[in-house]
């Protein structure tokens, strides 16, 4: 196993001690430049940091020390969002479940991805902006739409489906009947009470969304479905075939094991299997219709961006 993929897997399963040791000879052999490097790319800043002040690795601790105190701040408007969003949606009675965005490796994403009942969206966005959140996006998305509260950098995706560019990829019943009322501790010590994808129902998320929707892993994907994907793999063969993506789970398990042995995340997957999978799932489910829709959906700037982003990634 790749010493870093070794590091990670220490801090997500709580093990300081270990991560402590496994850091401190990375630093030894890979030396200070490229272990700042591989923190800053995966943006676990804060908590390599933390393990390097526990481990007298000054050197290190200091050249972190800016980019740990962004992830302690984006951590922070992280925690004020959802305590709004949370209180805001129970005032209205509406359920909401919060997905790939918690971990325990101490990344903290620019957005917070919640999936709703569709018969509940346009309510949820009426309480949502009178409790000050503007939406950055259009409205008449209604699979997914993004908001912002002011001075809060942190993007709300609320959604309804989960989707590429409006084509399902996953059933929402999967993350909407599938949650539990959590507290997540983020970098710095925020807390935030939310009701959040149970472990099989957020793997069963981030395989969709790193196989189909982005064709990228990153590190807290490898951290939070490791043990869901080893230890339960039968029902999660189960659930994808059932999805129509059966496919995912070698696909999945193949972008895994690469990481787990030379961990340069975030890995780029094969965008051309991302478009079989999707094609393969509309044509099981006899849906071709959602290939016109999705081209209508490249009308939306936040749709256009996205695949923009796609191809660069995949040309480069």
């Amino acid at each position: 196993m790749d010493p870093f993929a070794a590091l990670a897997l220490a801090v997500s399963a709580g093990k300081r001690r270990e991560a402590r040791r496994v850091l401190a000879r990375l630093v030894e052999e890979k030396g200070v430049g490229a272990v700042e490097a591989w923190a800053l790319r995966n943006d676990i800043a804060y908590t390599v940091r933390e393990l390097a002040l526990e481990a007298g690795l000054d050197e290190l601790a200091e050249r972190l020390e800016k980019s740990a105190e962004r992830v302690e701040e984006a951590a922070r408007h992280t925690a004020e969002l959802m305590e709004l969003v949370d209180k805001t949606l129970a005032r209205g009675g509406i359920g909401y479940t919060v997905f790939k965005t918690f971990n325990r490796i101490g990344r903290v994403d620019v957005d917070v991805d919640m999936i709703i009942y569709p018969k509940d969206y346009w309510q949820a966005l009426r309480l949502l902006h009178g409790a000050g959140l503007k939406p950055i996006d259009s409205v008449k998305k209604t699979y997914a739409t993004g908001l912002m509260a002011p001075g809060n950098p942190i993007v709300l995706d609320v959604h309804t489906e989960l989707t590429v560019l409006g084509i399902p990829y996953i059933d929402n019943t999967i993350l909407l009947e599938n949650n539990e009322r959590k507290t997540h501790r983020l970098p710095g010590g925020h807390l935030v009470e939310a009701y959040t994808a149970t472990p099989l129902a957020d793997t069963v998320a981030r395989i969709g969304h790193a196989i189909i929707k982005e064709a990228e892993i990153k590190i807290d994907d490898v951290t939070e479905t490791i043990h869901v994907t080893t230890r339960h793999r039968k029902t999660l063969r189960k659930i994808l075939e059932a999805q129509g993506i059966p496919e995912a789970y070698n696909e999945y398990l193949k972008a895994l094991l690469q990481a787990l042995k030379n961990m340069k995340t975030p890995l780029r997957l094969d965008r051309r299997k991302s478009i079989e999978l999707i094609i393969a799932r509309i044509t099981r489910r006899h849906q071709p219709v959602l290939l016109l829709e999705a081209a209508l959906n490249l009308r939306y700037p936040r749709n256009a961006a996205h695949i923009a982003h796609l191809a660069l990634n995949t040309l480069s």
